[in-house]
């Protein structure tokens, strides 16, 4: 018994399926049938006509009793019929079908090839006593006299009777042999199957134990990462789903869920959402929000399927989901952001004033000396008189860039006049400077409608599109376009007709660091970006961002 938590253990680790057990005991029960089949076979066909050898020695005693009634007894005639012959030929008719059953294709033989040639040599001695009795049977008709050889025939017959009943014993020894080792083959297959059966039982067991664990896990996991699945199965129109999405879905009827799912989707988001569903036969991995609970509570989802085929013939064909909650990953997101764009605001700030109390002022009282220089040379020469002009004029242009770039940095613009006035300035500055006209139209906007956050970012978005554009579009005309829509949306719309930028190159190349600012920046105000452009054919710069 010792063994047998070793044996439980090797079962419990291998990689046996519940189908692979129960297939090894309907084999074990297939052989015990088999066995039984073949033991039935055994116990009636073999020893029915095992039973004819005794029924052969049966008939040869009958046959020397007829024989002997007809030699002693007077009173017989020539005409009466005497069955001793008959008798003989009858135990020779039971050999002969002994011996012709054991030619017959089975999977046992009744007789070895020794027993085999033994009732051979006793069919070939009872033909000879046959002969004999025949032989003193005529001679005592036709002659009346006893002939010699009937000294004989008590000997002839008991030697016959002994050799047919010794074979009849080997033969049946042999055979209960056979049945007895078939036999006990059955047994110890039932004993197999029945231990096997109980290591089945406990496997199984052990398996479903694991397998509940396993899902107790995985739903531990799931509600963990606020991860929940889902199948749908476009023949059956069938859904599996979570516990998870049930939840966010308030528990709909199965034909439902379909129409719940959507009926949570966020408004915004509810075209798109569409639109992806119409090819859920494709991979889809989409992010967008969700309203649950009472209060209509917002979340973000991330929304990842991919379709599948249950066989090859593709006869079942199958989606599998996931979706998982990402508010908290998005908040977290959010903050990073603010923090980031907040510390960056600071350091241009702080840099800005730097920039703005010490160069500017030492490009200042530079300026002032070089005034001074102006008058007191301008009598005496002519031609140094010129050259201060010239540097008078690009200290000045130095002067007007630094204190540029410190507003730019500190943001005085957008906090003495408000965005709207900060970003015109924006264009006038560049219109005064550059060989670029700027234009900038707004409709139906206000300062009230933005937030501190929603000022600051937008200003910002707008400064590195314009300097983006002046630097490197080429460009002679832009437009800055910004609306509100009818559900509190601002819409910020930045165009030129430069010479646009190759985004996939832009991408290989891993550049496009002012790129990426401005896509930090709409995200954080929980807005969309959209780029459109083509080499040669200028740029477009879609911003949409939520003002409530």
């Amino acid at each position: 018994m010792r063994y047998f938590p070793n044996l439980l253990s090797i079962l419990y680790k291998t990689k046996l399926k519940e189908v692979h057990l129960i297939a090894m005991a309907m084999g074990l029960v297939l052989c015990t049938i088999v066995l039984g089949f073949l033991n039935d076979h055994l116990n009636t066909s073999h020893r029915a006509h095992l039973y004819l050898l005794q029924k052969a020695n049966q008939e040869l005693s009958y046959a020397h009793v007829w024989l002997d009634e007809f030699i002693n007894t007077t009173g017989y005639s020539a005409s009466q019929n005497n069955p001793t012959i008959l008798n003989l030929d009858k135990a020779k008719q039971d050999l002969q079908e002994v011996l012709l059953y054991n030619q017959n294709r089975t999977l046992i033989k009744l007789l070895n090839k020794k027993q085999h040639s033994q009732l051979i040599a006793l069919k070939q001695q009872l033909s000879k006593l046959k002969m004999s009795a025949d032989i003193c049977i005529n001679t005592y008709i036709e002659e009346g006299v006893v002939p010699n050889i009937y000294d004989n025939h008590d000997r002839e017959f008991s030697v016959l009777k002994t050799n047919i009943n010794n074979a009849y014993n080997a033969i049946k020894i042999k055979l209960n042999g056979n049945i007895n080792f078939i036999r006990s083959l059955q047994y110890l297959l039932l004993g197999i199957l029945l231990i096997h059966i109980v290591l089945t039982v406990l496997v199984i067991k052990n398996i479903r134990i694991r397998l509940k664990e396993r899902e107790t896990r995985l739903e531990k996991t799931q509600n963990i990462a606020k991860l929940g699945f889902y199948t749908y199965n476009f023949n059956t129109k069938k859904w599996t789903v979570s516990k998870i999405i049930l939840e966010l879905l308030g528990y709909p009827k199965e034909g439902d869920i379909y129409k719940s799912w959507l009926a949570i989707v966020h408004p915004d988001d509810k075209k798109m959402v569409l639109d992806a569903f119409r090819q859920v036969k494709k991979p889809l991995d989409l992010i967008y929000r969700i309203c649950v609970d009472a209060d209509n509570s917002l979340r973000w989802i991330r929304h990842v399927s991919n379709p599948f085929k249950k066989n090859t013939k593709n006869t079942n064909p199958m989606v599998f989901g996931t979706i998982q909650d990402i508010t908290e990953k998005r908040q977290l997101e959010h903050d990073f952001l603010h923090a980031f764009i907040n510390a960056q605001e600071q350091e241009k700030q702080r840099f800005g004033e730097d920039l703005h109390d010490s160069i500017s002022q030492v490009l200042s009282a530079e300026s002032m000396y070089i005034d001074l220089l102006i008058k007191f040379d301008k009598k005496e020469d002519s031609k140094i008189s010129e050259f201060l002009y010239k540097v008078r004029e690009l200290n000045l242009n130095a002067i007007n860039d630094a204190r540029n770039i410190a507003h730019g940095l500190m943001s005085k613009q957008l906090k003495e006049k408000g965005l709207l006035n900060a970003i015109q300035q924006i264009c006038t500055d560049y219109n005064h400077s550059k060989n670029i006209k700027f234009l900038f139209e707004q409709k139906g906007l206000d300062e009230t409608m933005f937030s501190k956050e929603t000022k600051i970012n937008i200003f910002r978005i707008c400064q590195e599109i314009t300097t983006n554009t002046v630097r490197h579009s080429g460009a002679t005309k832009a437009t800055i376009n910004m609306k509100k829509t009818h559900d509190d949306r601002l819409v910020l719309v930045i165009k030129d007709n430069g010479v646009g930028i190759d985004l996939e190159k832009l991408k290989s190349e891993k550049k496009g660091t002012g790129l990426k600012n401005i896509e930090r920046r709409v995200k954080l105000l929980n807005g969309k970006l959209s780029l459109e452009t083509k080499p040669e054919k200028g740029i477009s710069y879609t911003i949409t961002v939520p003002l409530t």
